[in-house]
């Protein structure tokens, strides 16, 4: 199994919530691969410097050792956008969904990723692309 991390997950990770923490020990000790894509690092780091978190903290060092564990997934195949504005395309206008959490199920479903959240909207978004999400916290 391939994992990956929404930012939900990643925080609880990060603040060593028990069962997150376990699961993601777990999974790397099972050498499973875990990725983060490029909208989880950016909403992470947006995070910390909305809240003027140093450079030097400890927050952003343990969030860069996790990065330097996991693989980076970047969008670097146009295939995942256009899958994705086809899929907003068709979900039922009025659905609650925001889009960086579409970006991150499509892309996952476009590598054969598992997301990793509790974040209701990607069992909005399961319905229509399938994806397998499991939840570690």
């Amino acid at each position: 199994m391939t994992y990956l991390l929404d930012t939900v997950t990643v925080i609880a990770i990060l603040d060593r919530e028990p069962k997150a923490y376990t699961t993601y020990l777990h999974a790397r000790l099972l050498h499973k691969t875990i990725n983060i894509n490029g909208i989880c690092y950016y909403e992470i780091k947006r995070g910390y410097y909305e809240i003027n978190i140093s450079p030097q903290s400890e927050q952003i060092y343990s969030f860069n050792q996790l990065c330097n564990v996991c693989e980076m997934l970047l969008f670097d195949d146009v295939t995942v956008w256009d899958k994705a504005a086809e899929l907003w395309a068709n979900i039922p206008k009025g659905t609650p969904l925001k889009e960086h959490d579409l970006l991150i199920a499509t892309h996952a479903n476009f590598h054969n990723l598992i997301p990793v959240t509790k974040d209701s909207d990607f069992t909005r978004v399961k319905k229509y692309i399938g994806v397998q999400i499991e939840d570690w916290t």
